[in-house]
């Protein structure tokens, strides 16, 4: 990287006696303006190599638009915000044009530098020489100049203590970043030479506008933080009075429900009582049904065992009457049957001899007519019998029938013959 030549307000380039004839000005104004040169000169231009180490100085412009919401959010001053975003849009600008707050902006948000394990805006640990660590510490040794700014001095121990951390975190940016040992021949160069007290007012002055501006953005930001607190404090009080009143709603809600939970077990209780006398009533009434079921069964068992005894003897005495007018009724169609093939045969004998064909005839015409009137019987007594007799006796009555026929029909032949 090139090396810059750093302007020191009207300082020699090497330690001697000035020739400008020498007013009144104390030690401790005179180390509050070599502090405030250090921070104007030296610091901030070592922020610029810095910037320009991360961001191409032809790639400036176009870094600060694509990051404008965040910077915006950053920046607290308005100066600084249209110095960055003029009204009238994106104009060149140079790293020369911003001073160390502008720069700390950058370096913070734009650049990529990892923060120190404490995070941006906390102070580093102690022997953190990390790129951020020491571009903290340099903001807070601004920081804690710009608050003699109302005096305009600092005592020769806390200069030495300010001037010493701040020409160690220099050199260690130096080295790391850039090389070479240009920073730190200049920070000697401006602890030793003498100031001019209109250069060093001047130094002072400026230094002084740029707390200004800070103090300015610390009042807003008190005013902000009071009205914040405000209302913060509004909002705790309405909370407070809220959480007083869901307390007392709570304890309300709490003894309802500590009634209601009473009410609820002497309720549970007397209904639990209650099924109880009904479970054993319920027990009792059950067992007194089962009861009279258990007498109706056994009552109606006997019923149908007398009603079935019965009907049994009944059938019993049916069957016998049909049995025995069966035989009665076939033993009378014997007999009638045989007096009238032995009355016809005799009749055909004695009277009719020369006749026979007219005779046979004439028997032929009986038996017919015989065995239509015992078939028409025979059915008649079979509908009377069906489904009341033994099916065995019914079988030898017909078989009995069967012979009967069989024999009228043997008489037959041999009348022919």
């Amino acid at each position: 990287m090139k090396r810059k030549n750093i302007p020191i307000a009207d300082m020699s380039d090497d330690p001697g006696p000035s020739s400008v004839p020498k007013l009144s000005l104390t030690k401790p104004a005179e180390n509050y303006c070599r502090l405030c040169q250090l921070i104007m000169t030296v610091c901030s231009d070592l922020f610029r190599d810095i910037l320009s180490h991360h961001i191409q100085p032809a790639n400036l412009r176009r870094e600060l638009d694509n990051n404008k919401n965040t910077l915006l959010k950053a920046l607290k001053i308005h100066d600084h915000k249209e110095l960055l975003f003029p009204q009238s849009g994106g104009q060149s600008l140079s790293a020369k044009d911003m001073d160390l707050t502008i720069l700390y902006a950058l370096l913070r948000n734009i650049c990529g530098i990892p923060p120190h394990p404490n995070g941006w805006g906390n102070t580093p640990n102690t022997g953190d020489v990390t790129l951020a660590a020491c571009i903290e510490r340099i903001r807070e040794q601004k920081n804690a100049i710009a608050s003699h700014s109302k005096i305009g001095e600092i005592d020769d121990i806390r200069f030495q203590d300010i001037w010493m951390k701040l020409q160690s975190d220099i050199v260690n940016i130096e080295k790391e970043l850039i090389g070479g040992n240009m920073y730190e021949r200049a920070v000697k160069v401006l602890l030793s030479c003498e100031f001019t007290p209109t250069k060093a007012q001047e130094s002072a002055g400026v230094f002084s506008r740029l707390y200004d501006g800070i103090n300015e953005v610390q009042t807003q930001a008190k005013q902000h933080n009071a009205q914040k607190k405000a209302r913060m404090n509004s909002i705790a009080r309405k909370q407070y009075a809220t959480k007083r009143k869901m307390i007392m709603a709570t304890a309300l809600k709490k003894g309802r429900m500590d009634r209601l939970q009473k009410q609820h077990s002497a309720a549970t209780a007397d209904i639990k009582a209650r099924i109880g006398r009904l479970m054993k009533q319920h027990s009792s009434a059950t067992k007194e049904i089962k009861d009279q079921m258990n007498d109706a069964d056994v009552h109606i068992l006997h019923m149908m065992q007398g009603r079935f005894s019965e009907n049994e003897k009944n059938i019993e005495a049916w069957i016998d009457r049909l049995e025995k007018q069966q035989s009665s009724d076939i033993q009378g169609l014997q007999s009638t049957l045989k007096e009238m093939i032995e009355g016809g045969f005799s009749a055909m004998k004695n009277e009719y001899k020369e006749s026979l064909s007219a005779v046979e005839e004439k028997i032929e015409g009986r038996i017919s007519s015989m065995e239509e009137n015992i078939e028409g019987r025979m059915s008649s007594m079979e509908e009377n019998m069906e489904g009341n007799l033994v099916m065995e006796d019914y079988l030898q009555w017909k078989k009995r029938s069967k012979i009967s026929k069989g024999k009228c029909l043997q008489w037959k032949q041999r009348s022919k013959t």
